[in-house]
């Protein structure tokens, strides 16, 4: 006879609760100006690591023993995905290194996602992981005083979210959570959701991070419209936007017909660099058009990715990143990991179009599309993106989640 293994109830909770808890890393730890942190972040990979292992034991264990655990196509895209790049940053001689770390985060968030729906154990494990974000938000805040008020640091615009277009890694995957336990819970979005909104607003509109901010401003008109209007139901609509603003910002550059809007929110037309990286991204794809060049080591990004054409002359910029989530999957991995990667979002969209009338939908649709959007300026490869998305396809089981 098999021997089935019982985690208790609490066990379960606090285990997966602190997955997630170091999956949602704080921004700080990546910043390479900060002494040490090499080391921090090299704890940080160590428990990744042994959390990809438990995960994937347990999920293992469930499809062995557990007829309503299967492999789902989520999982298998995701993975194939990830070994594209793989193969990809074998061939081009790439950095093994760089790419563990986002491939083991792109398949434990999906496990786990899928791990809590079907244990039935998403909102007790939110709650927690919530305390988590609270705690990120307050520190964050004292670390903002510490060096924007007190100025008793030399490091500047660096803060415990990391820099200002980071603290969505934290905020969206906060709003998320809270709305989830808010309409299981009660059906509804709560006031506390609105808060928890209005906060991380407040933190994006004094560092003026624009985008984002001007896209969180949607999560308010969310709370008014969430039981009237089924913003869901366009979800295929807005991915197909999602696609022709990408067209037009990075082949067309249609930003160069705003300009004089661009200098008055304090950007140029070349967006602080972007359109040279992405023109970059268009050379390289012409050799490597099916698998790309591989995750390749900063020093390599940094020839690649340095330009200093008049008039935005770019003294310094290396990034690992090509500053839009296509356009890096495009470098990194080619056609072939690009088109699996935009069916993922297109799967997703399509799930909750189809269960556009659950409470969730709304938020979902809302919490996806800010990503999208927010995609065509900035690498959106956090740990809350497939976290989401998969908590999305899997839409029609939410309802029978109960807090245990």
């Amino acid at each position: 006879m098999k021997k089935k293994i019982n985690i208790n109830k609490n066990t379960f909770i606090y285990i997966f609760a602190t997955i997630l808890i170091i999956f949602f890393e704080p921004q700080i730890f990546k910043e390479e100006s900060f002494i040490g942190v090499e080391y921090i972040d090299l704890i940080y990979k160590i428990l990744k690591g042994i959390s990809f292992l438990i995960v994937l034991i347990f999920y293992l264990y469930k499809i062995f023993t557990d007829k309503s655990y299967k492999i789902s196509k989520t999982i298998i895209l995701i993975t194939v995905l990830q070994f594209i790049m793989f193969i990809s940053t074998i061939i081009n001689s790439g950095s093994f290194t760089r790419f563990i770390g986002p491939a083991i985060t792109t398949i434990v968030m999906a496990l786990v996602a899928e791990i809590l729906i079907k244990e039935k154990k998403l909102i007790p494990v939110l709650k927690k992981v919530n305390s988590y974000f609270i705690f990120c938000y307050l520190f964050n805040l004292a670390t903002i005083f510490i060096i924007d008020v007190l100025k008793i640091t030399t490091y500047t615009n660096v803060y415990f979210l990391g820099i200002d277009n980071r603290f969505i890694f934290t905020l969206l995957p906060w709003i998320v959570s809270e709305g989830i336990i808010s309409i299981v819970e009660q059906g509804k979005l709560s006031k506390r959701w609105v808060i928890c909104v209005l906060l991380s607003e407040i933190l994006l509109l004094y560092k003026f991070s624009v985008a984002a901010m001007i896209l969180f401003a949607f999560f308010i008109v969310l709370y008014f419209i969430n039981d009237k209007v089924y913003v869901a139901k366009y979800s295929v609509q807005l991915f197909i936007t999602y696609l022709i603003l990408n067209i037009l910002f990075v082949v067309c550059k249609i930003q160069n017909l705003f300009t004089p809007i661009l200098n008055l929110l304090k950007k140029d037309s070349t967006l602080s660099g972007r359109t040279f990286i992405w023109d970059g991204v268009m050379g390289k794809l012409l050799k490597n058009p099916i698998l790309g060049n591989g995750m390749q080591s900063e020093y390599y990004d940094e020839q690649f990715f340095f330009n200093s054409s008049a008039p935005h002359y770019l003294e310094w910029c290396r990034v690992p990143h090509a500053h839009n989530s296509i356009m890096t999957l495009l470098y990194r991995g080619g056609l072939a990991s690009a088109s699996i990667y935009l069916y993922i979002l297109y799967y997703s969209l399509n799930k909750i179009k189809k269960y556009f009338e659950n409470p969730l939908g709304n938020l979902l649709i809302f919490a996806i599309c800010i990503i999208m959007f927010l995609s065509i300026f900035d690498t959106m490869d956090f740990a809350g993106l497939y976290f989401i998305i998969t908590i999305a396809i899997n839409i029609k089981y939410i309802n029978k989640i109960k807090n245990e």
